[in-house]
């Protein structure tokens, strides 16, 4: 019995649930798809057999198909292929290995593996405004929206609610060579000069929301049946107040957090929807004790939850993969 990781060579979170799998003697091999141009390889065969041969190599290590029981899909990434000197024929290398990649993917499927999680059950959750609907089914408060790039609705929304927020309709923004290229958008408290703006407003379509007022917030992290939830005080900093994305970790403190048996209830059911074995969601509690949905990330990040309060995120990942639990 081995497990597959598939992610890349930057992924620090791989780390830290190799470390469970050891503790386990559990088999694996990480396969860090952005190495497939140089210290990694899979290879396909169809002949005689009645099903492909396929073989990963990696760092030494060789494993056959027929050995894997199960996979976690963490975040795999091309190669750079950075000594082609052309543009069109690393935008073609990448393109092929993207192809081996979704090959190796499907046959896995075939396999019958246990995923964590599947690649398209990522790519179907990963719908921001599906995820409202789907919460509010499931008796979440959901804070009322907007999508938009018509700046009289966007106006008309504003108007009716004491603050609005502004992000992504997106699950994130596209990763490029260049940092000074990158464009992010964290969430954003509309003022009156954003509003009046009708070009920027225009520009592209957003996600506009209420502003929901926070005594704290909490992310839920399920994998499997266990819910492991962190309040985050992002109170407790300016900088974190309205998004605690802009980190001041030394300023906002961290804790393991119990959720109401009834919200636990509906983030398993809510991964459980979407046909996932992990996701990560974010809540808010109100100042007045209410629990409100903002959104969930079927392959979010964790690592530093685990770091700064002990949360065994690492460790029940490691158990789904070795017995689907």
């Amino acid at each position: 019995m081995t497990i597959l990781v598939l992610s890349n060579t930057f992924d620090p979170h791989v780390a830290a649930v190799e470390i469970e799998l050891r503790k386990k003697g559990q088999q694996y091999l990480r396969l860090d798809t952005d190495t497939l141009d140089k210290r990694s390889s899979v290879r396909f065969a169809v002949g005689p057999s009645p099903t492909p041969q396929v073989r990963i190599s990696c760092g030494g290590q060789c494993l056959e198909l027929s050995e894997i029981t199960a996979v976690w899909y963490r975040r795999p990434e091309l190669p750079a292929f950075s000594y082609w000197s052309s543009s069109d024929a690393r935008q073609f290398a990448r393109h092929e290995t993207q192809a081996v990649i979704d090959n190796l993917v499907a046959l896995l499927d075939l396999q019958g593996v246990r995923w964590l999680s599947r690649p398209e059950a990522i790519r179907r959750a990963g719908n921001k405004i599906r995820q409202l609907a789907d919460a509010r089914q499931l008796g979440f408060e959901v804070p009322p929206t907007l999508v938009s790039r018509d700046s009289d609705e966007i106006r008309e929304f504003a108007g009716n609610h004491a603050n609005t927020i502004a992000k992504l309709v997106s699950k994130g923004v596209p990763r490029t060579p260049n940092i000074e290229d990158q464009y992010t958008v964290f969430t954003t408290l509309l003022s009156a000069v954003d509003l009046a703006n009708d070009a920027k407003l225009a520009a592209c379509p957003a996600q506009y929301q209420l502003y929901v007022e926070k005594a704290f917030e909490v992310r839920v992290t399920v994998v499997g049946s266990r819910v492991l939830a962190c309040r985050i005080d992002s109170q407790a900093s300016d900088k974190t107040r309205t998004d605690w994305r802009n980190y001041d970790l030394q300023h906002t403190p961290h804790s393991v957090y119990l959720l109401d048996d009834s919200i636990a209830d509906k983030c398993r059911a809510l991964v459980k929807l979407y046909d996932l074995a992990f996701g990560a969601i974010d809540l808010i509690v109100t100042p007045e004790g209410q629990t409100v949905f903002l959104e969930l990330n079927p392959n979010g990040q964790w690592l530093w939850l685990a770091e700064l309060t002990g949360i065994p995120i690492g460790d029940a990942i490691a158990n789904y993969l070795e017995n689907g639990d």
